[in-house]
């Protein structure tokens, strides 16, 4: 949930995508590498907390803008993407 509601994913859907059409036809999922879930893997591990951490303040209605640039900086690393 943390790395589909990241900027990296915004950003390649939004340049894949229509304008307009928000989150675009199914087939984006089809031309982004999302890597399966590994618990063993740290990264994939803190992904999951920042994610249940957003979830947890929004049912709050809490700011979770120093979450979401947590998750942002973590899903550029997952793709080994740099700034």
């Amino acid at each position: 949930c943390a790395v589909l509601n990241s900027a990296p994913v915004d950003e390649f859907i939004r340049s894949y995508s229509a304008a307009g059409r928000g989150f675009g036809a199914p087939s984006v999922m089809q031309n982004l590498a999302l890597p399966r879930f590994d618990p063993a893997e740290a990264l994939h591990l803190e992904l999951s907390s920042l994610s249940q951490k957003a979830h947890e303040r929004v049912a709050r209605n809490a700011d979770i803008t120093g979450i979401q640039q947590e998750i942002d900086l973590r899903a550029m690393e997952l793709w080994n993407i740099k700034s």
